[in-house]
């Protein structure tokens, strides 16, 4: 897989589906709320690396092509009528509808952004955390959310994928705490 190396690290996707109403409303859903690059069509271009590509069973080979021009952390997501297959990262039924397709996207680049803000090196900060025996913590924010879960995540033998899970528990627990759930 080539990963590209950069400062920044892009924010592109590509959506490789069969011309379709939902592959069209699909991409002006994306190119409007998400603030990524989208662009559209059977063959990469060569613009820059691509950081989510989605595809449908027409296109799934498209995945593995997409490696070769990764971004940092790349993800993907199969629209499928078949088993799973391809190496997709997420894999939604072929009837899903625009905004079913969209919230997917939208979680997975989400989830890819909070892998890119936790170092690769496990041992960054592992002494500090290591030597805490017990602590406490108060959140309100998503920022103070992740803050928390990364520097847990660190002590783990697996701090980003620890990190990011105990960032989805803590941000829904936020969600629940500010709808006034009890259960």
């Amino acid at each position: 897989m080539a990963i590209a190396q950069s400062g920044n690290t892009p924010d592109r996707l590509w959506l490789c589906m069969a011309d379709s109403n939902r592959t069209r409303v699909l991409s002006r859903a994306l190119a409007k709320g998400l603030g990524m690059t989208v662009y559209l069509g059977p063959t990469m271009d060569q613009e820059g690396p691509v950081a989510m590509i989605v595809a449908d069973d027409a296109h799934a080979a498209r995945i593995a092509e997409a490696r070769t021009n990764a971004a940092p952390r790349q993800r993907s997501l199969l629209v499928t009528a078949g088993t799973r297959r391809s190496g997709a990262d997420i894999f939604l039924d072929h009837d899903a509808d625009a905004g079913t397709v969209a919230n997917a996207i939208d979680g997975l680049r989400a989830f890819r952004a909070h892998e890119l803000a936790i170092p690769d090196d496990a041992a960054i900060g592992l002494g500090a955390t290591q030597s805490l025996e017990a602590g406490e913590f108060s959140i309100q924010t998503r920022q103070q959310a992740s803050d928390v879960a990364i520097l847990l995540g660190r002590a783990t033998p697996r701090p980003c994928a620890t990190a990011v899970g105990l960032y989805v528990l803590l941000a829904n627990a936020i969600e629940h705490g500010n709808l006034g759930f009890d259960a």
